[in-house]
């Protein structure tokens, strides 16, 4: 496997150099993109996300993430939703609480899913490079997700892109908000749905707990 970018800094890469950045969502996708498009690299963006709960929300996270790309030009692609798919690897390790090796465990199987079906189309497509705007959100374990994109990249002879995008998610943040962007309450499966609902119920944030239930009542 060729070894991965550093995780400070971004190397800038032979001029029209390609370059895969699977995406989470159009919010965590700003600052990455900028980053990784000001080195010089090549982007298209990916949109592979089966974890999503419920379709619908899968749905109108792309919209916002395909309205953006519109409006800048950039490539997009949407994978198909297979929630069978990410059930069959994922919802074994169940319940988990923040910051155990049960929820490690959930979570890098989840990313490395998502993972896999960005290298196949980077693989099928000649792009020799991958990335993921998962690694902008200080909620996500970045040294999992550093580690799976590494187990991948070998597997399909691909090269990692990575670089610690977490401190910029403030002003992705700031970014998103100017842009009227839709801002989800929580990561994406029905795991993380119901420890966020649990956790706005716990600190009486209404506002947010109605959000939630308008995802998934009529």
């Amino acid at each position: 496997m060729i070894t991965a970018q550093t995780d400070t800094k971004i190397d800038a890469p032979k001029p029209g150099e390609r370059l895969v950045l699977h995406a989470c969502c159009g919010p965590c996708a700003l600052e990455p993109f900028k980053i990784l498009k000001d080195a010089g690299w090549d982007i298209t963006i990916m949109y592979s996300n089966s974890n999503i709960f419920p379709k619908q929300e899968f749905e109108r996270r792309f919209a916002t993430l395909e309205n953006w790309a519109n409006e800048n030009g950039v490539p997009l692609i949407k994978d198909n939703y297979d929630e069978t798919e990410w059930s069959s690897r994922v919802v074994k390790y169940g319940e988990a609480e923040a910051k155990t090796p049960g929820r490690l465990a959930r979570c890098g199987e989840c990313y490395q899913l998502r993972l896999e079906h960005a290298s196949k189309f980077a693989s099928a497509n000649k792009i020799k490079y991958l990335s993921s705007t998962l690694a902008v959100s200080p909620y996500q374990y970045y040294e999992e997700l550093k580690k799976r994109l590494e187990l991948v990249c070998e597997e399909y002879n691909l090269t990692p892109v990575l670089m610690d995008f977490r401190p910029f998610y403030s002003e992705a943040t700031r970014e998103s908000k100017e842009l009227n962007m839709y801002r989800q309450k929580y990561c994406g499966c029905a795991f993380s749905y119901n420890e966020s609902m649990e956790q706005f119920k716990r600190s009486n944030k209404d506002k947010y707990i109605e959000e939630l239930k308008s995802i998934i009542e009529p």
